[in-house]
Order: C-alpha cells, then sequence, then structure tokens
C-alpha cells in the first residue's frame, strides 16, 4: 500500500518564495592595450591584446523529488516511495510504472526486517505500509559562468622599391574563450534513491542533513568550455602603370585560419544507468575544429577620373 506521507513546499518554512532571479547578477571588467611603432622609413608595426572577464550568477526554484532527466534517453522518476525498511547495503532500483513506459518508481531496496531498521523518514513504516514522498530539494538551484576571453594581434605594413611601388601587409591574431559553468543543487536520481534505501538523508528536517550527503545526492556540476581561433593573413600589391584615372594596382594575398570548439555535455546520455544523471541540467555538447584556406587577388583599374 502507498499513501502521501509529506507534502512539501518551498513557501511552507522558508521566508520568501521568490527564489529564482529573472535577471542574473553580472559582473564584467577588461582592458585592452595597442602599441604601434615606425620601422624605418618605410614601414609601420604594431601589437595589441584584450582581456575581458565576465561572471554571471543565478539561482532557480529547487528542483522536485519527482522529476525527469534531460534528453537524450529521459527517464521520470513517479512517484518517489520511501521504503519500509531501510539499511546500510541498501540500494535504490527502478520499475517502470507500465510495460514500455519511461516513468519509473524506486523499489526493491534488498532492506528487510532481517537485515535493516524502520524507515526513520516514513511514518506508515510500523504499519508495514511504503509511503510516497512530494515535495522539493530544500536549496535552489544555481548557475555559476565565468568567461574569460583573450585576444592578441600583430601586423607590420610598408613598402619597398625604387619608387616605394610594392606595399605589403602582413597580420596575425589569436584568440581563446573559456567559459567555466558550475550548477549546484541539480539532484541525480539513482543517488535519491540510494539515500533513500539507506535512510541515510533526514526528509523530516532537510536542514540536518550534512555537506557529505548533500555532496552525494546533489554534486556540483563543473564544465569548461574553450573555444580557439588564429589567423595569419599577408597581401603584396605594387602600381604597375598610369591610366587617366590614376594608377593601375594589383594584389594578391594569402590566408589561413584554424578554429576549435571543446564543449563536452555536462549530462551526457547513459544508456547503461540511465538513472545515474541529473535532473535538469542540459546534455548538449559540441566538439571539434576547421581549417580554413584561401588565396585571392584584387586589380584597381580608374580608367577615367569618372570610373
Amino acid at each position: 500500500k502507498q499513501k502521501t506521507a509529506y507534502e512539501i513546499y518551498q513557501c511552507d518554512w522558508s521566508s520568501t518564495c521568490a527564489l529564482p532571479i529573472f535577471r542574473p547578477s553580472t559582473e564584467r571588467w577588461g582592458f585592452s592595450a595597442r602599441a604601434t611603432f615606425k620601422i624605418g622609413d618605410n614601414a609601420e608595426a604594431y601589437i595589441a591584446g584584450n582581456y575581458m572577464k565576465v561572471n554571471t550568477y543565478s539561482q532557480l526554484t529547487p528542483s522536485a523529488y519527482v522529476n525527469a532527466t534531460t534528453p537524450p534517453g529521459p527517464v521520470t522518476l513517479n512517484p518517489v516511495v520511501l521504503p519500509v525498511y531501510v539499511c546500510a547495503a541498501g540500494v535504490g532500483s527502478f520499475v517502470p510504472v507500465a510495460a514500455g513506459s519511461s516513468t519509473y518508481y524506486n523499489t526493491s531496496t534488498g532492506c528487510t526486517a532481517a537485515n535493516g531498521v524502520l524507515n526513520p523518514n516514513n511514518p506508515f513504516a510500523a504499519a508495514g505500509q511504503t509511503a510516497l514522498l512530494r515535495g522539493r530539494y530544500d536549496l535552489p538551484q544555481t548557475v555559476e559562468t565565468d568567461a574569460r576571453s583573450l585576444r592578441g594581434a600583430a601586423g607590420i605594413r610598408g613598402s619597398f622599391g625604387a619608387n616605394d611601388e610594392w606595399n605589403y601587409n602582413f597580420e596575425f591574431t589569436a584568440s581563446q574563450v573559456e567559459l567555466t559553468r558550475t550548477s549546484e543543487n541539480y539532484l541525480i536520481p539513482q543517488r535519491l534513491a540510494d539515500v533513500i534505501a539507506r535512510g541515510t538523508y533526514n526528509f523530516v528536517n532537510p536542514q540536518l542533513n550534512s555537506q557529505a550527503i548533500r555532496d552525494y545526492v546533489a554534486p556540483v556540476s563543473v564544465k569548461r568550455s574553450t573555444s580557439d581561433l588564429w589567423q595569419a593573413s599577408a597581401t603584396l600589391g605594387r602600381s604597375l602603370f598610369a591610366l587617366p584615372g590614376g594608377d593601375l594596382q594589383a594584389a594578391v594575398g594569402v590566408s589561413y585560419r584554424h578554429e576549435a570548439i571543446n564543449d563536452q555535455s555536462a549530462n551526457p546520455e547513459n544508456l547503461a544507468h540511465p538513472f545515474d544523471r541529473y535532473y535538469g541540467i542540459n546534455a548538449v555538447g559540441a566538439v571539434g575544429s576547421r581549417n580554413v584556406k584561401s588565396a585571392f587577388y584584387e586589380v584597381s583599374a580608374p580608367i577615367v577620373d569618372q570610373l
């Protein structure tokens, strides 16, 4: 038999119900610098750098115990069952509510009167009845991001030849963006079922739970992602001869660019153990790179003043 044991909502005991932040707290700072040098009579070089740091923090409604993991391979835990007996060797296991369903409930903890004790979180345990747990984790979900952007560039341009008829330009730039996303208080249903089976989490008074047990049921997720780019380009041109509207000029150039991203999933698919994933954390990730090569030319032909 099953009965509803608790109907816990954040507003029942918290001093405020306004837990979500609709506009994240944001702090940003940065600097940039550039220096230009004259090299001889016909050349000029520069070097430049930029640095930017952005931090954001937001918090969301606490995670519900009855919930679903994110795609791919999402599964739902509903209902959450408080067993009659708990034991140190208890392990949460899951049974579908119907054949072929992706919705499960936790049962078969491996605990009996022979190896366990009555569940202190279940007020109906003494009567031999399981109970349903409905409510939310007692801490809000939080997301903090730290983005660091770093860029450098350098180049030189000038002319040469008897009458400076040749001109050149070479430039190089490199940049990297590193993003660290820290997500806290996101539940993992497998671990939630485990602490239920062992009786190690206090659902009656959640504020008495140790940090160690919280770190187990809702471990901090830290995801670091990077994107990189570097590019080099060079052009060479010269004036060829005079036209009625000015000098006929031609130029050729080459460029090479490398781009890469490393954005691993913070909550990857786990078909073998689908409940051993977070509620609520996006599973999307991307890893890849590409190289872009180019060559080009340009002709400037001022045939007459008007064209």
